[in-house]
């Protein structure tokens, strides 16, 4: 009995490392998903991301909160009904992988959600003609969301639907039907493909 337990301890202890080494190579696919950077000095647009919006942008990176590092990406409202705004980040993607999309969502203190804002995170999957074949939402945010701590919304282990060969990683911000007033910050987004 004793020999049995020692060559199953001695497995464990090879195997351990191999199990962890896994992880270890996974990488995120955002390169400014910390919003350390900007598109230029003048700008406060964060590199490798394209801004998008219904009527005005009033977003941009800020020292302000951030999760990890020195600065995140401040979405404000446009005060607007139905408005909508955020950033995407577009790329390629591969039948049969598996993506994971995901942030940390802080309310701003000075200036929290109001009224029917809301935000959330959204992958838009394309066809080669550029077509939207389908769409997945993460878990909304709204003026429930803490001030004082940072929470990590995420779409989990999403394989690409049938057709789809380019997906588009969205942070979105949306005031509803009656405009919305506040601002949150989001920060550390990864796009993990298994």
């Amino acid at each position: 009995m004793k020999p049995v337990m020692q060559v199953m301890a001695c497995l464990l202890l090879l195997v351990s490392p191999l199990a962890f080494a896994a992880d270890s190579d996974v990488q995120n696919l955002i390169e400014n998903g910390g919003f350390e950077q900007s598109l230029s000095e003048e700008s406060d647009l964060p590199a490798v991301w394209v801004p998008f919006s219904s009527k005005s942008t009033v977003l941009g990176i800020t020292n302000a909160a951030a999760y990890s590092g020195e600065k995140s990406l401040k979405l404000s409202g446009q005060e607007v009904p139905n408005a909508f705004q955020g950033v995407n980040f577009i790329m390629p993607v591969t039948a049969g992988s598996r993506y994971t999309f995901s942030g940390y969502v802080l309310n701003d203190k000075k200036n929290p959600l109001k009224g029917t804002a809301h935000g959330m995170l959204v992958i838009e999957w394309k066809a080669s003609n550029n077509k939207e074949v389908a769409r997945t939402l993460s878990k909304l945010w709204d003026s429930g969301l803490s001030r004082l701590r940072w929470e990590r919304f995420s779409i989990d282990n999403m394989e690409p639907p049938k057709d789809a060969v380019t997906a588009i990683f969205g942070i979105h911000y949306c005031e509803g039907k009656d405009g919305a007033k506040g601002s949150f910050f989001i920060d550390e987004v990864t796009l993990i493909e298994k």
